[in-house]
């Protein structure tokens, strides 16, 4: 076996200074970790960054909805101008889907006066 070089006083002391500033690093990290300042500011941001994503996806979700609902309204409307220019060419079908339309709105308008008069 080979014998190990004798190291001087000088690396060795070179050496444990060198540990020594290491150890302090991660204790004064550890300290700054663990203080709860510092666990109170980490809460804080990370419960901004939540409601941030939260807020994001809300609006997503709004943006989304309100193209759907653009879509439905476009969609409808053309379906009441077919009805009505149906009914005006004297179709059946399109008289009776008319006729139970303004009977629906008559009634949604009627029931809260009658309501109110009793």
């Amino acid at each position: 076996m080979s014998e190990t070089p004798a190291r001087s006083a000088a690396a060795i002391e070179a050496e444990l200074e060198a540990t020594r500033l290491a150890l302090t690093d991660t204790v004064n990290e550890l300290h700054y970790r663990l203080k709860p300042s510092t666990q109170i500011n980490n809460a804080k941001v990370a419960a901004v960054n939540l409601a941030q994503g939260a807020g994001d996806s809300a609006l997503g979700f709004l943006h989304d909805t309100t193209a759907m609902a653009g879509r439905f309204a476009v969609g409808t409307s053309t379906m009441v101008r077919k009805v009505a220019t149906d009914a005006k060419n004297g179709q059946g079908p399109a008289i009776a889907i008319l006729v139970g339309g303004v009977a629906v709105v008559g009634l949604l308008i009627a029931i809260p006066f009658r309501r109110s008069r009793r």
